[in-house]
């Protein structure tokens, strides 16, 4: 019999933020401070989680078909987490990051040039296009290279904000040209597990 965790205690909330990066030491988020800015690197990794409001930090859900803070969930027993998908990628070591709405420099001691890419808002369907380009439904769990863009940000019809926009391309782990300066230890299985099966994201 498999016990399930109630989303809606203070424990669970912890053991998101620590699943999610959000304690302890962690990896610099990837940011896109400027229209033109572009990240690039190999993926390490992926997963999906649920996502944390940016300001209370407490885990969201789907009420209303709008993402609502948990406190505020009033039918908790309906209400589904809002997911999101978290790829950890190995990039070239800048020595900053930058951190808030006006996206102030900060300085990264000793940078090994990885970062988190919260794959949320317009990034979702640039990734989705990069990937349907290369003919996969999934980033490979390893190896694949991921590249994206910001461009000129966009109003929705509706929208009372424009919102950041985004162009991705998905170049498959054996055609990765970055692959061996970034993971210089890997083997044909990195994709996949020692069988050669791919890996399942979700650990089943």
């Amino acid at each position: 019999m498999t016990t399930q965790v109630d989303p809606f205690t203070a424990e669970a909330a912890k053991a998101v933020a620590f699943l999610s990066g959000q304690g302890g030491d962690k990896v610099p988020a990837a940011k896109f401070p400027k229209v033109g800015f572009e990240i690039d690197g190999t993926i390490l990794s992926w997963r999906m989680t649920q996502q944390s409001d940016n300001v209370s930090k407490e885990l969201l859900f789907w009420e209303n078909k709008r993402p609502t803070p948990m406190s505020k969930v009033r039918f908790p027993d309906s209400a589904r987490p809002v997911e999101m998908m978290v790829i950890e990628y190995q990039g070239d070591p800048t020595g900053v990051t930058w951190e808030g709405k006006d996206y102030e420099e900060v300085e990264v001691p000793d940078d090994s040039g990885r970062r988190v890419l919260y794959v949320t808002g317009g990034k979702i369907n640039a990734l989705y296009q990069a990937l349907q380009a290369v003919g996969l439904q999934l980033p490979e769990q390893q190896g694949g290279r991921i590249q994206m863009r910001r461009e000129r940000s966009v109003k929705a019809p509706g929208a009372q904000f424009a919102s950041h926009a985004f162009t991705a391309k998905y170049t498959k782990a054996d055609d990765n040209p970055r692959r061996a300066k970034d993971m210089p230890v890997h083997s044909s299985t990195a994709s996949s597990g020692g069988d050669g099966q791919p890996v399942d994201p979700f650990g089943n």
